[in-house]
């Protein structure tokens, strides 16, 4: 089971994921490729670290300051970060 520490991205996730309720595994996080989720008050990236197929990642008009929770997404080919506070 996947926690997220901040509902608006565990939102967005299971939405991009087509998972309404219930648990999001870790199979699950394993195939989500492309992540948008632009203007949806997102001010922690807390989970996404065991998203490691990711690829795309649009996270613009959002409250994101730290991003290290994406530092271990090695396949991270694109990341949008437009109109938010982040420090690395």
């Amino acid at each position: 089971m996947l926690a997220f520490a901040d509902p608006h991205l565990e939102d967005a996730v299971r939405q991009a994921l087509d998972i309404e309720t219930g648990v999001i595994r870790p199979a699950d996080a394993l195939g989500l490729v492309r992540l948008v989720a632009v203007a949806k008050e997102i001010t922690r990236l807390d989970g996404l670290e065991s998203f490691s197929n990711l690829r795309e990642i649009d996270l613009s008009e959002n409250h994101i300051s730290d991003l290290r929770p994406l530092a271990g997404l090695s396949r991270l080919e694109a990341l949008v970060l437009r109109s938010n506070r982040s420090r690395t």
